[in-house]
């Protein structure tokens, strides 16, 4: 039996979340194991801003996939109201998305990890879609490491598409910031 054939799929608002503490930082530390020499990734400082900045935006969801009862990946995001100039600078760079004239909310992707022991078998893009399926925003925007060549690859293999780059903390890296046009719903 396939990894796929065992997958679980759960989905869990801020408050659930906050009980899968030691379900999902396993998963965190192992699928960012390269980066823990970075403060900005030590796992303390992800369940920080995870608590503090995440949990309380409006629909915070967080889509987790399960094996045999262990999480092996996850993904979370919420929509954002006040985004700036984006949607100006998405009409102008893909004025084929015919987005709306007015400023409209956009789904923000905000982590997704996978266990090491479990990628490239199909679990990670099912977490992927699960966590966007359905949503009402045009358009969802994540952003993703310059030098996480497999996350790139995967992301622009599902139809994400390059928008310029972010440094969305000031102790954070500058990330390259990836948006995806979400199918009506």
């Amino acid at each position: 039996m396939s990894d796929l054939d065992q997958l679980t799929i759960e989905r869990h608002d801020a408050t659930s979340t906050l009980e899968l503490r030691n379900d999902i930082l396993p998963v965190y530390i192992a699928s960012h194991d390269d980066q823990m020499h970075d403060p900005w990734f030590r796992p303390d400082q992800f369940w920080e801003r995870l608590v503090e900045l995440y949990l309380p935006g409006r629909d915070f969801e967080l889509v987790a996939a399960r094996i045999a009862g262990t999480v092996v990946g996850y993904a979370f995001g919420s929509p954002r109201d006040q985004h700036g100039a984006i949607c100006d600078e998405l009409r102008s760079t893909y004025p084929e998305w015919d987005l709306p004239v007015e400023s409209v909310p956009l789904y923000l992707f905000r982590e997704f990890a996978t266990h090491p022991d479990h990628q490239r078998k199909g679990i990670g893009r099912r977490v992927h879609d699960a966590l966007l399926e359905g949503r009402p925003e045009p358009v969802a925007e994540l952003l993703v490491r310059k030098d996480n060549v497999p996350a790139q690859a995967a992301y622009r293999s599902w139809g994400w598409v390059q928008l310029g780059e972010k440094q969305p903390f000031p102790d954070s890296p500058v990330f390259d910031r990836l948006v995806f046009r979400l199918p009506p719903s």
